[in-house]
């Protein structure tokens, strides 16, 4: 998958509300005061997904919905599934 393949991939299941959090996921949320909305919107709003191995996608050029910078990594599957934000 390409990085333009996969970040039509993330936005559109982001858009669909597929997506799930892995528990360090809702950790890194916790302390970070990041929602889901937070993250949706900065799925949806990203410019960049770079291959970070063979499963982890690092999605850059989103804000939350404070117009904050948000950093996802995720993994696509069914779903995205978001392993940690920053």
């Amino acid at each position: 998958m390409t990085e333009a393949e996969a970040l039509r991939t993330i936005r559109g299941l982001a858009g669909a509300n597929r997506v799930t959090y892995t528990r360090h996921a809702r950790e890194r949320m916790r302390a970070r005061s990041v929602t889901d909305g937070d993250v949706l919107d900065a799925l949806g709003s990203a410019t960049q997904a770079l291959q970070q191995d063979n499963a982890a996608w690092r999605v850059a050029g989103g804000v939350d919905r404070d117009g904050d910078s948000l950093v996802v990594v995720v993994a696509i599957e069914d779903n995205v599934l978001v392993i940690t934000v920053f």
